[in-house]
């Protein structure tokens, strides 16, 4: 098993940010895979399927401002996701 990197961590979560607010979807896309591998150890493609919903989420939050049950319909799979793959339980 690889070792925590938080450096690598730092550099997903900041270019995620900058290509949120730059609205560059695939960008963020393509870091949220990197770091579900990364820090979930969730494999591709059911890092994909857990970024395609952050991303998704996302983009509609760009779009939708203020409108939280569609955005918390979008949100759910990105919290479930990680628990169920990695055999997390609610506690």
């Amino acid at each position: 098993m690889k070792a925590f990197n938080p450096e690598r961590i730092a550099y997903y979560e900041a270019n995620g940010w900058r290509a949120y607010y730059d609205r560059k979807w695939l960008r963020l896309l393509r870091l949220i895979v990197a770091l579900a591998q990364e820090e979930f150890r969730i494999p591709f493609p059911n890092s994909l399927l857990a970024a395609y919903y952050v991303t998704r989420a996302d983009w509609r939050s760009s779009l939708l401002a203020g409108r939280r049950l569609l955005l918390r319909l979008d949100l759910q799979p990105k919290f479930q996701l990680p628990a169920r793959l990695g055999g997390l339980s609610r506690a």
